[in-house]
This record gives C-alpha cells, sequence and structure tokens, in this order.
C-alpha cells in the first residue's frame, strides 16, 4: 500500500481511540444505589424535572386521536386482568 492510505489507517486508528475515551467518559456513572433506593446525582434530577410534563399540559399539547383513546386503553384493564387470572386457573 501506498503512504497515503497508511496515513489514512493511521489518522482513523487515533481518531477512534478518542471516540473510545469519549464514550468513556461520557458513560459516567451518574448514579448511586443506596440499599434499596438509587440516588441519581443532581444534574440529572434537575434534567428529569425540566422534562417533566403536567397532565394539564399533555392535554393541551396532545393531538385529538391520543386523548379520545385514553378511555379505550385505561379501559382495557380489568378484562385484560380477569383474562389474565382465568387463564391462570385453566
Amino acid at each position: 500500500m501506498n503512504k497515503k492510505i497508511h496515513d489514512l489507517l493511521a489518522s482513523m486508528k487515533v481518531l477512534e481511540e478518542e471516540m473510545e475515551a469519549a464514550l468513556r467518559e461520557q458513560e459516567e456513572v451518574r448514579y448511586s444505589i443506596d440499599g434499596s433506593r438509587v440516588r441519581f446525582e443532581s444534574q440529572v434530577r434537575e434534567a428529569h424535572r425540566d422534562m417533566k410534563i403536567k397532565w394539564w399540559q399533555w392535554f393541551g399539547e396532545s393531538h385529538p386521536q391520543n386523548i379520545i383513546s385514553v378511555p379505550f386503553i385505561y379501559g382495557m384493564i380489568i378484562p385484560l386482568l380477569a383474562m389474565d387470572i382465568a387463564l391462570f386457573f385453566y
């Protein structure tokens, strides 16, 4: 192979190593397990709090077909639970 290909392969290897280092750095543990509780870092808690939306906000931002389908979806909980129990005893 010629010199240009060797140089490209060498630079690819360096970039791959940099990318792996960046991924390892990004995978830092942002939580700790304290007994049976998981404790998140304050940055993670703040991000979750910022992304959280209230139910009235969801209704205001949702499409009508999503709102109309809610009673049908949650209305199936009891029949599916009854079917599960019946199949369990069968």
